[in-house]
């Protein structure tokens, strides 16, 4: 039977590096994103790993986006579902962030993996397996200046994800929280994990039933002598 993974926000950055990563290993692929024409580059890609693929183009936030997206995971029978996509902290302080600013943190960040979460979690009680995996963030553990709503948002989903994992084991379904520092993906980021290297560690993560990773790219002096949570650990600049 066909392996089938839903990747929200895979038409570019880690999203798109996840994609690549789970076809390389035999996985077929649900793409979502924004931009056509991204979308169609990654199918591509994802064909010629010599797996399935399917589009979902739109807004995660417009409910035909987010129950077309739902519907295929269902009828393809997913097995996975990583809830990548995020809205980029604007990083400013709290007095200058507009309340358009915060809805849409809320909403993209949270509102909208907890929504798919819950759909996808419906349909693997009935399968009687299945995994999710949050990309929350190392802000997520650690409080930042000029992030308060973003350090809010990435908490909750923190709280989400540890409290869902608690229930989930329950019904054979795993939950993992995955927390980086900073990733290559942007043209403007002079330092952080190579996109590939990130998402290969991600994904052997999830193939040894690991609960939660922390990828920090900080350099000792600059990292917590211990974190937060039980985790698998890889370090940048040990």
């Amino acid at each position: 039977m066909d392996k089938w993974a839903a990747i929200t926000g895979s038409s570019n950055g880690i999203g798109a590096g996840l994609a690549e990563v789970f076809a390389q290993n035999g996985y077929s692929i649900i793409l979502h994103g924004r931009n056509q024409n991204d979308l169609e580059r990654m199918y591509k890609k994802i064909k010629d790993q010599g797996v399935e693929a399917d589009i979902v183009e739109g807004d995660v936030r417009n409910s035909k986006t987010l129950e077309a997206l739902l519907q295929i995971s269902r009828d393809r029978g997913i097995d996975v579902l990583v809830n990548n996509v995020g809205y980029r902290c604007p990083g400013l302080p709290l007095n200058e962030l507009s309340n358009e600013q915060i809805k849409d943190m809320l909403d993209v960040s949270l509102n909208v993996p907890i929504k798919i979460t819950r759909e996808a979690y419906k349909y693997f009680i009935k399968r009687g397996e299945g995994c999710i995996m949050n990309m929350i963030s190392i802000v997520g553990l650690e409080p930042k200046k000029l992030r308060s709503v973003y350090t809010a948002v990435r908490h909750g989903l923190r709280g989400f994800t540890e409290s869902l994992k608690l229930e989930a084991a329950d019904n054979n379904i795993r939950v993992i929280g995955i927390y980086p520092t900073r990733v290559m993906t942007k043209p403007e980021f002079e330092y952080g994990w190579n996109v590939t290297e990130a998402c290969e560690k991600i994904f052997r993560a999830y193939e040894d039933g690991v609960d939660n990773l922390i990828l920090d790219d900080r350099p000792a002096k600059y990292r917590p002598s211990s974190y937060p949570i039980n985790a698998r650990v890889h370090l940048l600049n040990p």
